[in-house]
C-alpha cells in the first residue's frame, strides 16, 4: 500500500495536470469509505475531457497501476474529443455543419434528399478519399443526419492525419 496517501495523489495530479490549460485538471480519488461501493475505488475526474471513471482498486496499489489506469482512460476519452477537434479545424464554421465526438453532424430540418446529398458531397468525398470507416444515420427525430466514423485505432490515426489544407468547403 502507498503510504501518506493523500500527498501521493495531490502530488500524481498535479504531475498528471502539468500540460493542461488553465481551468483544466485532473483528479484522482481513492475511496475506501464503502458507502456506494462494496470494495476500494479509484476515482478519476479528467475535467480536460470532461469525464470521469471508477476502477475497483486491487489488493495492492501502485503508483505505476495507477498512471496505467490514467492513460488508459484518458486514450479511450480522448479519441473521442480529438474527433470534434479535428473536425472543427476541418469544416468551416458553418450553421449547417457542426463537429461532434462521433463525427460530423448537420441539421435536415426542410431539406431535400437532393439537397442533403449535394449538402454531404464535399464531406464524404474528403472521407472516402482518406479511406476513413463511416456509416451514416438519421437522428430519431429525423432532424439531424449523422456521419459517424470508426473509432479503430487505424482509423483514428487517418483523421488525426488530414491536415488544415484539407478544410472541407460547404454550400
Amino acid at each position: 500500500m502507498i503510504e501518506n496517501e493523500k500527498n501521493f495523489l495531490k502530488n500524481l495530479e498535479n504531475d498528471l495536470s502539468e500540460d493542461y490549460e488553465e481551468g483544466e485538471f485532473i483528479s484522482i480519488l481513492i475511496d475506501r469509505d464503502r458507502d456506494l461501493y462494496d470494495y476500494d475505488v479509484l476515482t478519476i475526474n479528467d475535467n480536460k475531457i470532461d469525464k470521469i471513471k471508477t476502477y475497483k482498486l486491487p489488493k495492492a496499489i501502485s503508483k505505476e497501476w495507477i498512471v496505467k489506469k490514467v492513460n488508459t482512460f484518458q486514450t479511450e476519452q480522448s479519441s473521442y474529443k480529438n474527433l470534434s477537434d479535428v473536425f472543427s479545424k476541418l469544416i468551416k464554421k458553418d450553421v449547417q455543419f457542426y463537429p461532434t465526438t462521433y463525427g460530423i453532424g448537420t441539421y435536415t430540418a426542410f431539406d431535400s434528399i437532393e439537397k442533403l446529398e449535394a449538402k454531404l458531397q464535399p464531406i464524404l468525398k474528403l472521407l472516402d478519399k482518406n479511406k476513413i470507416d463511416f456509416k451514416m444515420e438519421f437522428s430519431e427525430a429525423m432532424n439531424v443526419y449523422r456521419i459517424k466514423v470508426g473509432k479503430s485505432s487505424d482509423n483514428l490515426s487517418k483523421i488525426n492525419k488530414l491536415s488544415t489544407s484539407s478544410k472541407i468547403k460547404t454550400m
